[in-house]
C-alpha cells in the first residue's frame, strides 16, 4: 500500500472530524516506519554500488603465480599489458631443434637439462610440445633453401629446484633412445677398416703401455660418445681416446 497516500487521506478525514487524533497518529506512525525502511534499503543499495565500483578498481589475475613485470605507475594512465604473472610451479623450457633432428623428437621423451643457476646438477624434464611448423630465426626473411630451419620444442620441468628461475638460459639433451649397463667410448676412439669397427686398448707392459686392437660392434651414438659391445671388452679397461695413427702392438708412454 502507498503509505504517503494513506497519510494524506487520514489528514483530510481528520480535518472533517471523521477520524480521531489517535487514528491519525497510527497512520502517521505507519508512514514513518515505511519511510525509514525505504531509506535503509536505498542506503544499502548505494553501499552495494559503491562496493562494486571499488572492486572494479582492483586488478585480479585469472591464474596464481608471481608478478614478473609491472608496466604501470601509480597515478599514471596506462593501457595494454599492465602486469605479467607467471606460474613458477610449472616451468617450461623453450628450445629450438634443427630440421635434421626434429623427426626423432616426440612428446613424452625424457630431457636432461643444465642451467647457469643450477651448475652441474642435471634437471629432468619431459617433451610436452613439438611445433607442427618450422620457425626461422628472428629477422630472417630469406627463403633460400640453405637458411637454417628449426622447430620449436617445449619441455616441462619435472624436478623442483629453488635456484631455477624464470628467464634463465639453459642447455639440454633430449633422450631419443637409451641403453643401460653398456660400454661407451669417445667417438674419436672408434676406428673402422674393411673388417668392421675396432678400438685400441692400452695394456700395461712394464713401465710402458702397448696398443691392443679390439674388434667391437658399434651401437647408439650421441654427439660425443658411441656405444660398443664385444666379448673382449672388460670393465675398467683403458681405452686410447684418440688413437690417430697408432698401430696394433705399438708401445708408448702414457701421459
Amino acid at each position: 500500500r502507498n503509505k504517503a497516500k494513506d497519510l494524506e487521506n487520514a489528514n483530510f478525514l481528520f480535518s472533517l472530524g471523521e477520524i480521531s487524533k489517535d487514528e491519525l497518529r497510527k497512520v502517521q506512525q505507519e508512514y514513518d516506519l515505511a519511510a525509514m525502511e525505504y531509506s535503509n534499503k536505498s542506503a544499502g543499495n548505494d553501499i552495494s554500488i559503491l562496493k562494486q565500483q571499488l572492486n572494479d578498481t582492483k586488478l585480479k589475475a585469472p591464474i596464481s603465480g608471481v608478478v614478473t613485470a609491472v608496466n604501470a605507475k601509480a597515478g599514471g594512465i596506462t593501457g595494454g599489458v599492465i602486469f605479467v604473472v607467471e606460474n613458477t610451479d610449472e616451468l617450461i623450457l623453450s628450445a629450438n631443434v634443427s630440421e635434421y633432428d626434429i623427426k626423432d623428437v616426440v612428446p613424452g621423451q625424457r630431457a636432461i637439462i643444465k642451467t647457469e643457476l643450477t651448475g652441474d646438477k642435471e634437471i629432468i624434464g619431459r617433451v610436452s610440445m613439438v611445433a607442427p611448423a618450422a620457425t626461422k630465426p628472428q629477422g630472417q626473411v630469406s627463403t633460400n633453401s640453405a637458411d637454417k630451419v628449426e622447430f620449436k620444442v617445449e619441455v616441462k620441468i619435472e624436478d623442483k629446484d629453488p635456484n631455477l628461475k624464470i628467464g634463465t638460459s639453459a642447455r639440454g639433451k633430449i633422450v631419443i633412445k637409451e641403453r643401460k649397463d653398456v660400454f661407451a667410448v669417445p667417438i674419436d676412439a672408434l676406428k673402422k677398416d674393411a673388417k668392421g669397427s675396432y678400438i685400441f686398448a692400452a695394456v700395461k707392459s712394464k713401465d710402458q703401455y702397448k696398443a691392443k686392437k679390439i674388434r667391437v660392434d658399434a651401437g647408439l651414438e650421441t654427439d660425443m660418445l658411441v656405444e660398443i659391445s664385444g666379448d673382449k671388452l672388460k670393465s675398467g679397461m683403458k681405452i686410447i681416446a684418440n688413437p690417430g695413427a697408432v698401430k696394433d702392438g705399438e708401445t708408448f708412454v702414457a701421459m
